[in-house]
C-alpha cells in the first residue's frame, strides 16, 4: 500500500496509525466536553476561550446553582499562570516520553500505545483478544473524529453549538433541519 505523502516505509505508516488513535482518543473526550460545556452553562464551546481571562474563567458562565470565580482571592487555590504553566510542564513532559523525545525514566518501560507492561489496571492485555479491541477502539476514534469535523461544520453552517441545534430541531424538526438553511450556503 502507498502513502499518500510519498512515505512508504514501515516506520512512518506505524508512526501514521498510531498517530491516527491518539487523535481519536482526543477526540473521543472532546465530543463529550463540547457537550457538557454547552449544556451545563449555555455557552457554545467555540466561545468559551474568549470567554476565559486570566482574572477569572467563570465570570461569564452561569452554572446550575452560583458563578463562581476559578481562584477567589484568598481561597488558596493556585493562579491562572500557575495553573497553566504547570499544565504546559507537565504535558509537555508526558507527550515527550511518549514521542520519544526524552528517555523513560530508570524503572519505567518504553511506552506503548495499547495496553501491557505497567499501565494496565484491568488486565486487558490479558483477557479477550486484544486484536479485536484495538479494532474497535479504531473504529470509535474514527467515528469520534468525524463527529467532530460534523461540529465543526455545524458551527460554521448555523452558527450555534450542538446542543442548540439538537434543541431546535427536536422543537421543530419540520422546519428546522440541515436542509432548512440553504441561505446560508455559499453560492
Amino acid at each position: 500500500m502507498a502513502s499518500p505523502l510519498g512515505n512508504d516505509d514501515i516506520l512512518s505508516m506505524n508512526k501514521a496509525a498510531e498517530y491516527e488513535v491518539i487523535h481519536g482518543r482526543w477526540a473521543m473526550l472532546a465530543i463529550p466536553g463540547i457537550v457538557a460545556q454547552e449544556q451545563a452553562t449555555g455557552i457554545p464551546w467555540y466561545e468559551t476561550g474568549a470567554l476565559c481571562t486570566p482574572a477569572s474563567c467563570l465570570e461569564n458562565y452561569t452554572f446550575p446553582g452560583a458563578p463562581a470565580p476559578l481562584a477567589p482571592e484568598g481561597s488558596g487555590l493556585p493562579s491562572f499562570y500557575a495553573v497553566v504553566a504547570f499544565q504546559v510542564v507537565l504535558m509537555g513532559l508526558a507527550e515527550a516520553y511518549r514521542g520519544g523525545l526524552t528517555k523513560p525514566p530508570n524503572g519505567f518501560p518504553e511506552p506503548t500505545l495499547y495496553p501491557g507492561g505497567r499501565f494496565d489496571p484491568f488486565k486487558l492485555s490479558e483477557k479477550g483478544d486484544l486484536e479485536k479491541l484495538k479494532l474497535q477502539e479504531l473504529k470509535h476514534c474514527r467515528l469520534a473524529m468525524g463527529a467532530f469535523l460534523g461540529c465543526l461544520a455545524q458551527q460554521a453552517y448555523t452558527g450555534v453549538g450542538p446542543v442548540a441545534n439538537l434543541t431546535a430541531h427536536v422543537s421543530d424538526p419540520s422546519h428546522v433541519f440541515f436542509g432548512s438553511q440553504a441561505s446560508l450556503l455559499p453560492k
